[in-house]
């Protein structure tokens, strides 16, 4: 490594996961012989005996995003009767950080249908469809909010007839 790489800077290698066991060949225990004498194991790391994530940097932070923006959709459904507003900033909490989560996106899209709050609503279902157009719920809540708004068209027209 260059001496220069801002990792060089840290007094510990953050993505260092734990230390490989040594093998019993390592040890001294093949064939049976064991008539030799057992050396004090040595638990320093060593770049042997270091074990790293099979992914980059950017990767693992983005898998603790994900984990994170899922965690605030689990609290924030959690709290979508008991408390609609709590249940807002918790989806909020979660697409500030990962804003392309698709399930985050529905689960808020859903409750604006139900604060009436249509034209925020079929925003983020786009931008869920646009990320995973396969995904079922976000498909099914698209064909809710196009029939509320339906439904809403419809006694606004009633409304006016009877004016």
């Amino acid at each position: 490594k260059a001496k220069n790489a801002p990792e060089s800077s840290l007094s510990y290698i953050p993505w260092q996961l734990r230390m490989m066991e040594e093998s019993p060949s390592k040890k001294g225990e093949t064939n049976g012989d064991t008539n030799h004498e057992d050396k004090p194991s040595d638990d320093s790391p060593t770049e042997d005996n270091l074990v790293f994530p099979p992914c980059t940097y950017l990767q693992l932070r983005r898998q603790q995003n994900n984990a994170w923006a899922s965690e605030r959709l689990k609290e924030g459904n959690e709290q979508l009767f008991i408390n609609p507003n709590k249940a807002e900033t918790k989806f909020l909490e979660g697409l500030d950080l990962v804003p392309d989560h698709v399930d985050l996106l529905t689960a808020y899209a859903k409750l604006l249908i139900t604060n009436n709050n249509f034209g925020s609503a079929e925003t983020k279902l786009k931008r869920a469809l646009e990320t995973d157009p396969d995904h079922k719920l976000a498909q099914k809540t698209q064909l809710e909010l196009v029939r509320k708004k339906e439904g809403r068209m419809r006694m606004e027209q009633q409304q006016q007839h009877l004016l």
